[in-house]
C-alpha cells in the first residue's frame, strides 16, 4: 500500500526538507508513525524555510543540518534505539529535534549508517553516536553505544573533511587525503588486509589507495568504497549481489560457503571504471552507483526493485552505465535499500527503483523547487530543497589536489552578491593558458554556472513572488464583489469594468505608463519595474 499526501503539504514552501517512503518509526518527520509508504516527496512543516545543506538517512532515521555559520544545528529524527538520535536517550523522535549536545558547533555534515550516526564540524572535529565498539578489561573488545555525540579523539590534531558510516563499520576521510576506518571488519570490510575488529580509527595504508589522495568514502551493508582525487575507484568487503564491481569470474582472497559470502580485506581497483574519471559516490544495501564528471551515472549490484535504472533487471557485477538518464547532467547521488536518487544539474530530483513488487524506471520527481542535497537509506528518501551552498574550502582543496568536482550550479558560501558578481567576471574575463589543465578549466566552468544558476534562481523566485501577489491580489478583488452582492448594496458607479492586477512588463512599456501606474520594488537585490494595470 502506498500514501500520496496532499499538494499543499507537498510544496508548501521552496526551501526545507521533503521526505517520502516508509515511516513507521517516524523517519519521514511528520509527526506520526505512517503504516503505508509515502510516494511523493512531502514538506516536512517544522524545517519549512529553513536552509538545508546536508542530508542522510540511517534504516530508520534521518539527520540534517539546518541553517547558516554559528546559528546552524543538526536535527534528527526516527528510531531512537542504541541513542541513533543523540538526545541522551533511546526514544523515538516523529517530527525533527535539534541535538542539544551539538549546539555552539559548526557542523558541515552529518553520516548515517544502520546504527551509529557521525557528523563533522567546519573546524574538522569528528562527533559519533549510537553503537560503537570499545575495550573492556584485558583488552577485550566490547560493543557499546552511547546517546550522546562523542569526540573521536583518536583523530585529534587532524581535520576530518568527510564520513560514511555502514552495517557496524565507519570511515573517515581528512584534508591531508587520508583514509581511516574503524569498527566490525569480519567481512574486510575496513581494507586493513585483514578480518579483525578496530576500536578507534586506524589509517588504510594498503591497497590502491596507498600513496593516493583519498577524496571521499562510502560504506554499504560489509562492504566499501573509495574515490581517489584521481577519480579511481577501489572496493572491498564482502562481494554478495556483485557490490565489489569486480569482473566476474576472479576469484577472491577469501572463498567461504553460502553462509557466508567471498570477501576482499583490500581495496582493489574497479576495472570498469578505469576509464571513466569519478566524481561522486553512493552505497546501499546490496547496489553502488558512481557519477562521472560528465554527468553520468554508473550503477553495480543486485538490480531487485529496479534499482539500478537498467533497462533489463538482471544483477550487475561490474558498473553499467544508466543510458536512460543520457542526456541529463547529474551532480548529486544517493542510494538506500529499494530505491536510487540523483539530483541534475538544473536542480530537477530523479528516482527510479521501489519498495513495492513492480521494479520504477528513472522518473522525475516535482518538488516545487530546487534540489540541493539527497539524502537515501533504508526505505526512505530525503531531499533538501533551496540553494547548495558549496563550502569554499572544499573548492580550493579540489583545485589543489587536482580532483574534479560535479558539475554542480551550485553557489559558492559566504559570497555577497557584489562578490559573486566579481567572482563571475574574474572568471569570464581570466585568459585560459595553452597548456591550462582541462579539469581545472572545467572546474572554473561549473563555478561560473553556479553563479549563473543562483541568478536565474533569484529571478525565478521573484516571478514566484509576483505570481502570489497577482492572485492575491485578484482573491482580495473578488472577496469584495462577493461581500458587497450578499449585503445588497447599492450597484457600483456606471463605469466600465475594469480589470486590475499586477503584471510584469517590459521597459519600454514601463516608462510609457502614468507615474501612479509605476511601482519599482527591490526583491532579493533585484530591481524590478511593476505595472499596476488598469484596462476597460
Amino acid at each position: 500500500m502506498a500514501l500520496s499526501l496532499a499538494p499543499d503539504a507537498q510544496h508548501a514552501t521552496t526551501s526545507g526538507l521533503r521526505t517520502w517512503g516508509q515511516g513507521a518509526h517516524g523517519q519521514l518527520g511528520y509527526g506520526r508513525r505512517l503504516k503505508q509508504d509515502v510516494t511523493t516527496p512531502t514538506a516536512v512543516t517544522p524545517l519549512a524555510n529553513v536552509h538545508i545543506h546536508s542530508v542522510a538517512c540511517g534504516h530508520f532515521h534521518t539527520a540534517v543540518v539546518g541553517g547558516t555559520g554559528s546559528s546552524s544545528a543538526v536535527y534528527t529524527w526516527g528510531r531512537g534505539a542504541l541513542g541513533l538520535l543523540g538526545h541522551g536517550d533511546e526514544e523515538d523522535a516523529l517530527v525533527p529535534r535539534p541535538v542539544s549536545a551539538l549546539s555552539g558547533l559548526v557542523v558541515r555534515s552529518v553520516a548515517c549508517g544502520a546504527y551509529q550516526t557521525a557528523a563533522v564540524t567546519e573546524r574538522g572535529e569528528l562527533f559519533c553516536w549510537g553503537w560503537r565498539l570499545s575495550r573492556a578489561g584485558a583488552g577485550a573488545i566490547v560493543e557499546d553505544y552511547t546517546t550522546l555525540p562523542d569526540k573521536v579523539h583518536a583523530l585529534a590534531g587532524l581535520q576530518v573533511r568527510h564520513v560514511s558510516c555502514g552495517h557496524y563499520s565507519s570511515a573517515a576521510t581528512t584534508t591531508d587525503g587520508a583514509l581511516y576506518t574503524w569498527g566490525k571488519g569480519d567481512r574486510g570490510q575496513l581494507g586493513h588486509g585483514n578480518t579483525r575488529d578496530v576500536v578507534d580509527p586506524e589509517r588504510v595504508r594498503g591497497g590502491a589507495v596507498a600513496g593516493t589522495f583519498v577524496w571521499e568514502a562510502s560504506y554499504g551493508r560489509h562492504f566499501l568504497l573509495a574515490l581517489t582525487a584521481g577519480g579511481e575507484v577501489s572496493s572491498c568487503g564482502a562481494c554478495a549481489g556483485g557490490v565489489l564491481g569486480r569482473a566476474p569470474g576472479r576469484r577472491l582472497p577469501f572463498e567461504s560457503g553460502a553462509d557466508q559470502p567471498a570477501f576482499d580485506p583490500t581495496l582493489r581497483l574497479i576495472g570498469a571504471l578505469r576509464s571513466v574519471r569519478v566524481c561522486a559516490l553512493a552505497c546501499g544495501e546490496t547496489h553502488c552507483a558512481a557519477l562521472s564528471s560528465d554527468g553520468e551515472a554508473y550503477t553495480w549490484g543486485t538490480a531487485a526493485y529496479g534499482k539500478l535504472g537498467h533497462e533489463d533487471e538482471g544483477d550487475r557485477p561490474e558498473p553499467r552505465l544508466v543510458t536512460p538518464m543520457l542526456g541529463k547532467t547529474l551532480v548529486g547521488i544517493a542510494c538506500g535499500a529499494h530505491t536510487t536518487v540523483a539530483r541534475d544539474d538544473a536542480g530537477q530530483l530523479w528516482k527510479w527503483g521501489s519498495s513495492t513488487a513492480e521494479p520504477s524506471p528513472p522518473t522525475r520527481l516535482r518538488l516545487g523547487g530546487a534540489a540541493c542535497a539527497l539524502g537515501a537509506g533504508g526505505g526512505h528518501c530525503a531531499v533538501a530543497v533551496g540553494e547548495l551552498l558549496l563550502p569554499t574550502a572544499d573548492m580550493a582543496l579540489a583545485r589543489e589536489v587536482g580532483f574534479v568536482m560535479p558539475a554542480s550550479r551550485a553557489i559558492l558560501s559566504g559570497s555577497s552578491n557584489a562578490a559573486q558578481a566579481h567572482a563571475a567576471m574574474a572568471l569570464v574575463e581570466a585568459p585560459i593558458p595553452p597548456d591550462a589543465d582541462p579539469a581545472r578549466v572545467m572546474s572554473e566552468v561549473h563555478a561560473l554556472r553556479g553563479l549563473l544558476a543562483l541568478e536565474e534562481g533569484r529571478r525565478e523566485q521573484v516571478y514566484q513572488e509576483l505570481e502570489a501577489l497577482q492572485r492575491q491580489l485578484q482573491q482580495v478583488l473578488w472577496d469584495e464583489e462577493m461581500l458587497r452582492e450578499r449585503r445588497g448594496g447599492a450597484e457600483p458607479p456606471s463605469v466600465p469594468a475594469v480589470a486590475k492586477g499586477v503584471a510584469l512588463v517590459d521597459r519600454s512599456t514601463y516608462h510609457s505608463m502614468l507615474p501612479e501606474e509605476q511601482v519599482e520594488i527591490n526583491l532579493f537585490g533585484l530591481k524590478m519595474g511593476i505595472a499596476i494595470t488598469s484596462k476597460p
